[in-house]
């Protein structure tokens, strides 16, 4: 018996139902093959139904069936399965009516059509008859009916008939024969497979794709090998199943799930035994290259029946005549299967997010979400399908598969990892590690396997891999825990110390919350982190690694995370948290974050604050940072907590409380910032990997913070000691302004003030400006009552004496508000009525003592309009005696004073500022009174004698640079400072000099410069010397850039000596180095109007030797991309050819690296030297140096495409040679950049 064959006893055994079915296969089998409509065919699913003496129907065919079982017109079927009686009450039974002479109606209907009735018996073989003798019985009986079924069209299929359309349909003889054979499947027993019995959820893609396959099984003019090929668990075979279950492809499908048991059944001689007639549709799954070139090299010539659908999840060289990569399900599909299984269940994103793009990893995780939620791992019982996804097309119980498991085991303990490229070294570290641990790993098994996972799609990325789906990764990582246990933790973190491994090494942490939907993973962690875990140790926390590694697990279980913080961080003193600094910000960092939530905020405030009583981080969001942002009442995005404020205020209390000054001094500071109303910090990171955006306490009315205010004014009244009363009326001042505009809050904040300013806790001149800037910028938001509260306090802290008002008016300087539109300073009235006052020299001597220091912070306005009410400045005198006596004297009062007096009595002035200057006590002063009145000749010698005198230093002439002071003076009386300034070595003093020159010269003259003392000025020695990079600020750069520019303009020739001496200083360490920018601007215009000049000048310094000053020139000959264009484009091109051709060899190479990267510039270059290698690469590095945004990878394509053009378009031989060899170039940009932006975009995720 062959592997196919059926037997008339097989067929004798068929039910009716089966029977039927079976005829129902070969119609649509002969239907298919031929062409024919599947709209003519008519085959009821039930066999009990009133069938009017036909179970099956064809209908007008045009042509006969190409097996014979349809015939042209209409082909009728009654089937028959068990015995039948050859006799006349047999065959009436068969044609009649119930006891009676006509014809079933459908039976009727086909003979009257002309049609063929086929009378088919799966039970019954008669030996003893012909086919030909039961045909005419049939008709005989027919013609006692009517004679016009004389010629009626009649056939009797016996066993035999049957058979022999068996014969070449195999699909069907596997139906018939019913057992499965365990190789071969027809397509109804496939399509119950555990695996194929789920319901599908398809989206577009998935309809075309089964579209697409069974227009190619259509084909009937020539074989068909269908090559399908897509990642593990993608849907594969059953789009297939899918495909070819319409009913004209169905019975033409065998299905084997894998080829090399296909060749154990020798299928070569069994599918030659019919390979001229059998119209097969042969699916072979897991079909590697080499099978199914086999396979196909042995079907493909046999029959253009034959259909190969060969399924594999590995891209190949196939010779297939049609390659279908099966499209991914997208995240609604996935969706809707997993609904499909917990219908009405909460959100399905993270569930997606594990399965996407599988269906098969849907089906799995739908069901263990319905019958398993605690397992959602767990493998179906019928097959172990994680293993599956690995093993492909080999058997698990090889050598190759289990090298596979064992390098998936070890992979999956990080969420990505490097492997190619720039990142190589993260691949060979996990090798290393892998082997450490399974000898039979070595690094060349490690890297064949890995690159056997890529291939099989389990493994995707290109420089930086992955493992998918999701669930199939954490169901290794959990299976590695299982297997290997935590003991290998603590080496393999050890093995991730190096600077190059702390990308892996996250990766390694990250898998925690990565799984953290796994039960496996949360028995994990709660093993790390209990008693006799990885973190009893105190010291492991003591470790960067060890407190990341711990924050890490604290985001999959917090509460395990808190028990083991109170085991030991709690359990530690003062002394020893002081000297807790390395692994500390991963512990906050986890305290923060577990603050967040409800059921931890207390315990985790408690920690945070141990730690804060023992602070030894400065940033500002150590734990004393973010324990008190856990009390400040930010809302939504702005909150730390979901706590709300008024659930905060125990822990807060508690702290106030305590015994410890550190703690009540943290409580305090928590205080503080929770009553300031701008101190608002929005938590950037530590969001779950499933709650990016957890939802914190969100604000529902205004009173739940106004509550939480009371509260914790409540706790800062309760407080005692002077100290803390100080540190509260800060507290309270600082806050006023807005706790002022609450209703509820306005009186009590005033009652505090109030009391901490009679207790001496409040600094009166604070508190007065602060009540004058809400008096002045709040006034018309508050209410009467409040506002005349703090009218009222204002008035008692300041008196109404003169000292007092003096005090407040002149002393203090406040800013004003002008947003009113009056543009009226309100402390005019005032000053005017001290003037007033202070005219009585009895009023204003005793005030002297302070009025003329740096304490009358309004003294230079009081000054002035003193001055101008004192009627022959009479009061002078008084004060000048007063200047004379003090020893803190400065020049506040005094100079607004002298302003008035230079304005009405200038001679008056002159004698007093001589009188000044002779006085050696009050000499000190007489500059700042001069640079705040306008000045005259005579005035300004008064400083340059005190210089040359040493009364003054000659740096004192600082304070003329700015405004207009200058302006009147003559330029003998500037150009006689410059010389004292210049006349030294400081660099300080020419600062100052080129500050003056300018102010004098160009910002207010706009006058012939001074060519000498210009020229001299713009080159002085100071410049070239190292001490002058202290000049590298943007004004002393502006001032000299400016003033050479006019220097240039006016004198264009003389500018050359500029450029020779800034040239020749170029890349030494002085001010025309560290100045370039705008030493290059004056150079580009002075090269601009005399280039060959200027060339003559810059050829000799280009070296060699190639120094820093010629790297220097060779910069800003080329320019800066985007930043500055260079200067070589003004310069004669016959002047750097002479030059270059001078020693070609050598300086082309070098000429090309101060050419600017601009094509149209270079190509003449390139056309004389681009047949220099050194040329090559250094216009590549040119051309290299610039700047963009946006993907490097769209960057560099959208270059490639640039230069391509101009390849296009070129014909000289030397510059198509550097045209190929920059594409080139920039080909390797693209792979590098593909490399690192797929690298960064797995970093974020």
């Amino acid at each position: 018996m062959s592997l196919f064959e059926v037997t008339p006893e097989i067929l004798q055994g068929l039910n009716p139902s089966k029977a039927v079915n079976l005829v129902r296969q070969l119609i649509w089998a002969d239907a298919y093959a031929s062409g024919i409509e599947p709209s003519k065919i008519n085959i009821p699913a039930e066999i009990n139904i009133p069938d009017g003496g036909i179970d099956a129907e064809v209908s007008n065919a045009q042509k006969d069936g190409k097996y014979g079982i349809i015939k042209n017109g209409t082909t009728a079927y009654q089937i028959k399965s068990g015995n039948f009686t050859n006799n006349a009450s047999g065959i009436k039974q068969i044609l009649l009516k119930e006891n009676s002479n006509e014809l079933k109606d459908r039976i009727k209907s086909c003979l009257d059509k002309n049609g063929t009735l086929v009378i088919v018996f799966t039970g019954w073989d008669n030996p003893d008859s012909t086919d030909g003798q039961l045909e005419t019985n049939f008709k005989e009986q027919l013609i006692t009916v009517s004679k016009q079924y004389e010629n009626a069209k009649i056939q009797i299929w016996r066993q035999n008939t049957i058979l022999g359309f068996l014969e070449i349909l195999p699909s069907l003889r596997l139906y018939v024969l019913d057992t499965p054979l365990g190789v071969f499947h027809f397509h109804e027993e496939w399509s119950k497979f555990a695996d194929m019995v789920p319901k599908t959820h398809l989206g577009e893609q998935q309809h075309s794709f089964i579209q697409n396959v069974q227009k190619e099984l259509r084909k009937n003019d020539e074989p068909v090998h269908l090559r399908i090929i897509g990642e593990p668990g993608i849907g594969k075979t059953r789009l297939v199943l899918e495909a070819t279950k319409v009913d004209d492809l169905k019975p033409h499908v065998i299905y084997c799930e894998n080829p090399e048991m296909l060749e154990k059944q020798n299928f070569r001689s069994q599918i030659s035994l019919s390979d001229n007639k059998s119209n097969i549709i042969l699916v072979i799954d897991e079909c590697d290259y080499n099978h199914q070139t086999r396979l196909w090299n042995m079907l493909k010539h046999k029959s253009p029946a034959i259909k190969l659908i060969t399924i594999f999840n590995e891209p190949d060289e196939f010779n297939a005549d049609t390659k279908l990569d099966l499209p991914e399900l997208h995240d609604v599909e996935i969706g809707k299967i997993l609904e499909s299984y917990i219908r009405g269940g909460n959100s399905l994103d993270q569930w997606i997010e594990m399965c996407r793009p599988s269906p098969r990893a849907a089906h799995i995780v739908g069901e263990n979400l319905k019958l398993h939620p605690e397992e959602i791992l767990r493998s179906p019982d019928t097959v172990p399908v994680w293993d599956r996804y690995i093993a492909g097309s080999i058997l698990s119980g090889t050598e190759e598969f289990k090298n596979r498991k064992t390098v998936m085991l070890w992979l999956s303990l990080f969420k990505r990892f490097g492997f190619e490229g720039n990142f190589k070294n993260e691949g060979d570290k996990i090798a290393e590690i892998i082997q450490a641990a399974e000898s039979n790993i070595t690094p060349a098994v490690f890297r064949r396997t890995v690159q056997k996972l890529k291939e099989m799609r389990i493994l995707q990325g290109s420089s930086t891999l992955y493992i998918t789906p999701k669930v199939l990764h954490i169901y290794y990582w959990a299976r590695w825990w299982k297997e290997y246990g935590k003991d290998f933790a603590p080496k393999i973190m050890s093995s991730l110390t190096g600077d190059d491994s702390q990308v892996l090494l996250g990766w390694y942490c990250s898998m925690f919350e990565y799984a953290k939907q796994s039960s496996q993973a949360s028995k994990v962690v709660r093993e790390l982190l209990s008693p006799g875990g990885l973190f009893e140790n105190n010291e492991t926390l003591r470790t960067r690694l060890g407190a990341d590694f711990f924050l890490t697990l604290s985001k999959t279980d917090p509460s395990s995370a808190l028990d083991c913080l109170e085991r030991t961080i709690k359990k530690q003193s003062r002394e020893d948290l002081l000297e807790f600094t390395t692994g500390r910000r991963g512990v906050v960092r986890a305290l923060e974050r577990m603050a967040m939530f409800k059921e931890y905020f207390e315990r985790a405030a408690a920690l945070l604050l141990l730690l804060a009583e023992a602070e030894n981080e400065i940033y500002a969001n150590n734990a004393t940072g973010v324990f008190c942002d856990l009390f400040v009442p930010g809302s939504g995005r702005a909150a730390h907590t979901k706590v709300s404020p008024k659930n905060r205020i125990p822990a807060l209390n508690l702290v106030m409380m305590s015994d410890s000054a550190h703690k009540r001094n943290v409580g305090i500071k928590a205080c503080s910032l929770a009553l300031q109303k701008t101190h608002i910090s929005i938590m950037t990171s530590n969001f779950d990997v499933f709650d990016k955006h957890p939802k914190l306490w969100t604000k529902e009315s205004d009173m739940e913070v106004i509550e939480y205010y009371q509260s914790i004014l409540d706790l800062l009244v309760r407080q005692d000691g002077d100290k803390n009363q100080s540190e509260i009326g800060k507290i309270i001042l600082d806050s006023l302004r807005y706790l002022i505009l609450i209703p509820g809050l306005d009186a009590k904040v005033l009652e505090m003030i109030k009391k901490l300013y009679a207790d001496d806790h409040l600094d009166g001149e604070k508190l007065i400006k602060t009540i004058i800037g809400i008096l002045d910028l709040e006034k018309n938001s508050l209410n009467p009552d409040i506002l005349k509260t703090l009218h009222a306090i204002q008035d008692d802290i300041t008196g109404t004496d003169f000292h007092s008002l003096m005090r407040r008016y002149v002393g203090m300087d406040i800013l004003i508000n002008y947003s009113t539109g009056d543009n009226v300073d309100p402390r005019k009235i005032e000053i005017d009525g001290l003037v007033a006052r202070a005219l009585d020299p009895k009023n204003l001597k005793p005030e002297l003592d302070w009025l003329v220091t740096d304490e009358a912070k309004y003294g230079y306005v009081f000054g002035y309009n003193l001055a101008k009410k004192d009627k022959n400045h009479l009061l002078l005198q008084i004060i000048m005696d007063a200047l004379k006596i003090n020893k803190k004297a400065s020049g506040f009062f005094i100079e607004g004073y002298m302003r008035h007096v230079f304005e009405s009595d200038p001679q008056k002035y002159e004698d007093t500022l001589d009188e000044i200057y002779a006085d050696p006590a009050l000499c000190r002063i007489l500059p700042e009174i001069m640079c705040r009145s306008k000045m005259t000749d005579a005035t300004a010698e008064k400083i340059s004698h005190g210089i040359n005198e040493g009364k003054f230093h000659r740096t004192v002439l600082k304070m003329f640079m700015f405004g207009s002071v200058t302006v009147n003076l003559s330029e003998d009386v500037i150009l006689g400072w410059i010389r004292l300034l210049t006349n030294g070595n400081d660099v300080t003093e020419t600062s100052i000099a080129m500050n003056l020159f300018h102010s004098y010269f160009i910002h207010h003259k706009q006058r012939p410069l001074p060519k000498q003392e210009t020229l001299g000025l713009l080159l002085h020695k100071t410049l070239t010397c190292e001490q002058s990079v202290t000049l590298h600020d943007v004004v002393a750069s502006h001032y000299w850039k400016e003033t050479a520019l006019e220097f240039t303009r006016q004198y264009p020739d003389d500018s050359l000596k500029i450029a020779k001496i800034v040239i020749e200083n170029m890349g030494q360490d002085n001010f025309f180095n560290y100045s370039r920018s705008d030493i290059f601007e004056v150079l580009n215009e002075i090269t601009r109007i005399r280039p060959r000049k200027t060339w003559n000048i810059i050829s000799p310094c280009l070296g060699p030797p190639i120094d820093e000053r010629a790297f220097a020139i060779q910069k800003w000959l080329q320019g800066e991309a985007r930043l500055r264009e260079g200067v070589l484009p003004v310069i004669p091109t016959d002047e750097v050819i002479t030059w270059i051709e001078q020693d070609k060899d050598t300086r082309a190479g070098y000429a090309a690296k101060f050419l600017p990267a601009k094509f149209e510039t270079v190509r003449e270059f390139l056309t004389r030297y681009g047949d220099q290698e050194q040329v090559h690469r250094q216009l590549a590095i040119n051309f290299n140096n610039e700047a963009w945004s946006g993907s490097a990878i769209t960057h560099y394509v959208e270059k490639k495409k640039k230069f391509e053009k101009l390849k296009e378009k070129e014909s000289d031989k030397n510059v198509l040679s550097w045209l190929d060899y920059y594409i080139k170039s920039i080909k390797g940009d693209i792979e590098r950049s593909q490399e690192i932006e797929e690298r960064e975009l797995a970093i974020l995720k």
